[in-house]
């Protein structure tokens, strides 16, 4: 009996191939760890070199289930050269993950052109480049599952976070566009909506926060993961929340 509230793993994982995009941050290391586990083959696309080494922590030795790819993907044509590596060695890409992205707040007098452009490009194009990239191959296999990580903030703008709660947003529209565009291939799209996630980088920006309350990376990587599942098959163009207690 599961007694940590946990999704399973659910079947038809093992020896998938699977795509992490911004796969060394976070919440991106614990989604590949939560695939490693399963039996996949996991490509982590990652920018920062600085965040290796806690990524390499989380995965232990789970870590040689995992290659390492070096992207910017919010730059046009950089998932597609992405793509254009993995296809040939693995053949296909049965999942893709979209985990890139981040909080981006202010007064709207105080916030330049610079900076929307940046949130978008963050939250919402780098999501849309990678699916651009992938769908092609999930398509002709007729096949594929794509989840993307939106917020809780994309179904209500709060106070000075105009820019983080519109392009997650548009996370959420895109899934579901995507969703109808891509069910005659068989391709199912989803997102998840976290609340505050525990990370070490906000236990530092919020100190004085309830942490208990918070949604730990491993619970939204293993929803991700179900979602992925055979068990979830029948699930497409949905938003699932994940808020944990907060």
């Amino acid at each position: 009996m599961k007694r940590d509230g946990l999704p399973e793993a659910g079947d038809g994982l093992d020896g998938k191939v699977v795509v992490v995009t911004g796969g060394t941050g976070y919440l991106g290391s614990s989604v590949c760890k939560a695939f490693a586990e399963t039996g996949a083959t996991v490509v982590s696309v990652y920018l920062l070199d600085r965040e290796i080494p806690y990524f390499e922590k989380v995965l232990g030795a789970l870590g040689k289930n995992v290659t390492l790819l070096k992207a910017d993907v919010m730059q046009p044509g950089e998932m597609d050269r992405v793509t254009k590596e993995i296809l040939p060695r693995l053949k296909r890409i049965d999942v893709l993950v979209n985990t890139v992205g981040g909080y981006m707040a202010g007064p709207v007098e105080e916030t330049s052109a610079e900076d929307f452009d940046r949130a978008m490009a963050l939250n919402l194009k780098s999501t849309y480049l990678a699916c651009k990239a992938v769908v092609p191959s999930m398509r002709a296999a007729k096949r594929g599952a794509i989840v993307s990580v939106s917020s809780e903030a994309a179904l209500q703008g709060d106070e000075e976070s105009f820019l983080y709660s519109a392009s997650k947003s548009g996370v959420n529209r895109l899934t579901e566009s995507l969703a109808r565009e891509l069910r005659a291939a068989n391709v199912r799209v989803n997102c998840v909506m976290p609340r505050i996630m525990d990370t070490p980088s906000n236990r530092e920006a919020m100190p004085k926060a309830n942490f208990s309350k918070w949604v730990t990376t491993d619970h939204v990587a293993r929803v991700i993961r179900w979602l992925c599942s055979d068990d979830a098959a029948p699930i497409t163009g949905a938003a699932i929340p994940v808020y944990g207690g907060a």
